[in-house]
């Protein structure tokens, strides 16, 4: 087997005396780029490009920035030499709107930052960019973006008018003008509510307008409520949520009610109200009864009926009919009149009188058993006692004789005398 034949010395001295990274073979270099990149329509946006640090140190020679479009072909639009500076070659975008970040350093220096600016961002610039990096001894290395243009919508809700009916109707309409994307939109609404959705080119070139309308079939008591449109698009950090009332009109809805329900004969007064919902509001109130006419102590004042006083001619149905801009409702009230207090009211008044009568009679008991026995309360009385003698006091018509001072004197000396020892 033959042996290799040995390298010359000279240029075996020359390959030891090359520095390491000449010696080597060549490394990869890496660049830095965002996958996706979104810029608003009109505005300004940057494609990030960054070259990365490597162990060997290498030599930017150029940077240059290539859109592709849609067949497939690509073209440079932007380059950047570290002697001759920047370039732009294309006109679409050209150095009208195209900038790169770094591009005001010195010439010369160390190149790593390429981001590329693009101002007044238009439709037709949305496609993928690629930035390439050409380095010594490292070779070439790039990255592309996609970069889409976005437009943000301009939203706004209204509400329309309509009148109680049996089919169903568009009560709301929400609309997302301008949006590119186009805009998603959705309801919270009543049940049974369905929307229909169209959507149009907007103004702008390449943008669309939604429009949403919220479709019911309106009753009286969906008029005031509120309900939601909520708007969903990439530009907006959170869904737009746009609210309005509903709108319905609808004839009045009548009913009559009462303070109380005891009508009697001779009650001073009573009263009917004539209580209606209706939208719009009531042009008119109209009082009647079932003979056609009031009775001469009813008096009407608007949805309040006043009867001063009560009387048999009360006895009736009483009509209330209301008016408003869709038409005409009513309602009707038969009223029955007593002879007398309601069987509560005697009873309370019966309570009291007898109670009076009561109060009435221990008092007068009271007078007259002080009457009677002159002991009235409050007259102190002796506690009686079986062992205590009561004197009584009797007037005589008869009197003693009063005795002289000389019979007592003898009296005194006879009573000594009999005292003396014999």
């Amino acid at each position: 087997m033959a042996q290799a034949s040995p390298l010359p010395l000279p240029k075996l001295l020359l390959l030891l005396l090359l520095p390491p990274h000449l010696g080597a073979a060549p490394q990869t270099v890496q660049v830095n780029v965002s996958s996706v990149a979104r810029g608003l329509l009109g505005a300004e946006v940057r494609l990030p490009c960054h070259l990365v640090p490597g162990e060997v140190e290498v030599q930017v020679s150029q940077v240059t920035w290539l859109r592709h479009d849609q067949t497939g072909g690509s073209v440079s639009i932007a380059v950047f030499h570290p002697i001759h500076g920047a370039g732009f070659p294309s006109t679409g975008p050209g150095e009208e709107r195209l900038a790169f970040v770094s591009q005001s350093q010195g010439l010369g220096s160390e190149f790593q930052d390429a981001t590329l600016v693009l101002q007044d961002l238009r439709v037709e610039d949305e496609a993928n960019y690629t930035c390439e990096f050409a380095t010594f001894p490292g070779g070439n290395s790039k990255g592309t973006t996609w970069l889409r243009v976005l437009a943000e919508p301009k939203n706004h809700i209204e509400a329309h008018e309509v009148t109680l009916g049996p089919g169903s109707m568009t009560m709301a309409t929400c609309v997302s003008s301008g949006g590119r994307p186009p805009a998603r939109i959705y309801w919270s609404s009543p049940p049974a509510g369905q929307s229909n959705e169209t959507r149009t080119a907007g103004l702008a070139s390449d943008t669309f307008t939604v429009t949403s309308r919220l479709t019911l079939i309106p009753t009286a008591q969906m008029n005031e409520k509120e309900v939601i449109c909520k708007v969903e698009h990439e530009t907006l950090s959170e869904p737009a949520l746009l609210s309005i009332t509903l709108v319905v009109r609808y004839s009045p809805k009548v009913s009559i009610s009462s303070h109380d329900e005891d009508w009697y004969v001779g009650r001073e007064k009573a009263s009917l109200s004539c209580d209606a919902q209706s939208n719009p509001k009531p042009t008119a109130y109209n009082w009647s009864t079932a003979s056609g006419f009031l009775p001469p102590t009813a008096l009407s004042d608007g949805p309040k009926l006043v009867i001063h006083p009560v009387d048999w001619s009360v006895n009736t149905t009483f009509i209330c009919q209301v008016t408003n801009a869709v038409g005409t409702g009513w309602a009707n009230r038969t009223i029955h009149v007593k002879e007398t207090l309601s069987s509560k009211e005697s009873r309370e008044k019966l309570v009291g009188t007898v109670v009076a009568i009561v109060v009435g009679l221990i008092g007068l008991g009271s007078i007259l058993y002080c009457v009677l026995t002159r002991r009235c309360p409050g007259q102190g009385r002796q506690n009686y006692s079986p062992n205590r003698q009561v004197y009584t006091s009797v007037a005589c018509t008869t009197s003693l004789p009063r005795p002289t001072q000389n019979t007592t004197a003898d009296d005194v000396n006879q009573n000594d005398r009999q005292a003396l020892p014999q």
